[in-house]
């Protein structure tokens, strides 16, 4: 149902204009014409009768038949507007496939796996408006490196290009890609998708060489591994004209996934730290550990999970809204503010170049075991910063556990309002 897909009130006004045009060439037949070069120079024009199925939406079906066989180039052309669907059956020796139509009211699809593990194709350019690229369509196509498509809302499924060594992707009618979309695309530099609302889990993951990501104000999520291992990114772009990597301008940005950003050792390394908006509530499991260039991370009401921000080694300062277990632990964080939150189990341990920790806001509940253990340059901790009217306004203490503050060498005061308790071996060494 093309109504519950992310842009699919566009999709289904394509599909409903393309039908609108091609009922008359449905009644008078359809001819396709494939212009083939062969190696040796040879280029032969063949027209075909394109089958049509009429079952749900009607469409043609495109695809490659023996006479095509050795062919290096086949410039596909439709003779009458119509709904496409590019099929397999393409010879192996294919390195360059086109498609156009004489007249206006085409979209084309590309269907599942049409293209998969095609060796020599190196360049596909789609002249009719797109409406999807299938799963595993051009999954192993060792060669491929251009991926030319119109039209103005299009997805791409599941591993769609997985593995093959685009250069460039440049796709502002993109809405949504699925699972491993771009997986393992080691030669892919930058990704222009505007449109972009909604990806699905590792899209960019492996990409190594990509370094700049755009991608739409209305994306809903950073999914898990959304770029893991990108060792290259450094920056995502939301929105025309905005800096890179503050995408305080997704205002319905649920969270950023599981190691959505792990080893993207470049994030940020033009000095733009990660910023996001009030609505991410979550940051979840090592979603930007291993990015040893992210100079800052802002966001306010986000709780960072597990070794979050793991590895982080230039990180300045961080604004959270609270830290759960190992969420800086190793990290050369400088200074934590926190908006209203505890802090877990050994959140920040090992954090040998943290100098300052203030909670502001609403007073944290509990400081939970060795959450600043090993913290040897830590000199301050506030617990009520200047956003807080009083210590008084706490109706509760906080919670100081074991050794949360074991082995911090250079702490000279804290100030521990409202204390509800203090663990055993708090201040240790």
């Amino acid at each position: 149902d093309p109504g519950r897909e992310s842009g699919g009130r566009f999709r289904a006004q394509n599909q409903a204009e393309a039908m609108d045009d091609a009922e008359p060439a449905r009644l008078l037949g359809i001819l396709v014409e494939f212009t083939a070069s062969w190696p040796d120079g040879v280029s032969r024009t063949l027209r075909r009768r394109a089958d049509w199925y009429s079952s749900g939406v009607g469409f043609i079906g495109v695809c490659g038949f023996p006479a095509l066989a050795g062919a290096v180039r086949v410039a596909v052309h439709v003779l009458a507007p119509c709904r496409v669907k590019l099929e397999g059956g393409w010879p192996a020796s294919l390195q360059e496939l086109t498609l156009s139509a004489a007249a206006r009211g085409c979209l084309v699809s590309v269907t599942t796996g049409a293209f998969a593990g095609l060796p020599a194709l190196a360049r596909v350019a789609l002249a009719v408006p797109l409406d999807e690229v299938g799963p595993d369509a051009f999954w192993g196509c060792a060669s491929l490196r251009v991926f030319e498509c119109a039209g103005t809302a299009y997805v791409f499924g599941d591993r769609a290009f997985a593995g093959a060594p685009l250069v460039a992707a440049d796709v502002p009618g993109l809405v949504r890609a699925g699972a491993g979309t771009f997986k393992g695309c080691a030669s892919l530099g930058e990704v222009n998708a505007p449109a972009l609302v909604e990806a699905g889990f590792g899209c960019f993951e492996g990409c190594v060489t990509l370094r700049r990501l755009v991608v739409s104000p209305d994306i809903e999520r950073f999914p898990n591994r959304m770029c893991n291992r990108c060792a290259q990114l450094e920056a995502v772009v939301v929105g025309e004209g905005r800096p890179p990597n503050d995408l305080r301008l997704a205002v319905g940005l649920a969270g950023i996934g599981r190691q959505a950003f792990e080893g993207c050792a470049r994030l940020g390394a033009g000095g733009h730290p990660v910023v996001l908006p009030p609505s991410a509530h979550t940051c979840g499991e090592s979603a930007f550990a291993g990015c040893a260039s992210l100079p800052g991370l802002i966001c306010d009401a986000t709780v960072l999970k597990r070794r979050a921000l793991q590895g982080t080694v230039s990180l300045g300062e961080a604004v959270v809204g609270s830290a759960l277990a190992e969420a800086f632990i190793d990290s050369g964080v400088q200074k934590i503010v926190i908006r209203g939150g505890g802090v877990g189990l050994n959140a920040c341990a090992g954090c040998r170049r943290l100098e300052s920790v203030v909670f502001v806001g609403k007073p944290p509940r509990r400081v939970d075991e060795r959450a600043f253990d090993g913290c040897t340059a830590l000199r301050e901790v506030k617990i009520w910063g200047p956003e807080t009217r009083s210590c008084a306004t706490a109706s509760y203490g906080c919670t100081f556990d074991t050794w949360c503050f074991r082995g911090c060498t250079s702490l000279r005061e804290v100030s521990l309002a409202t204390t509800k308790r203090l663990g055993l071996g708090a201040f240790e060494d």
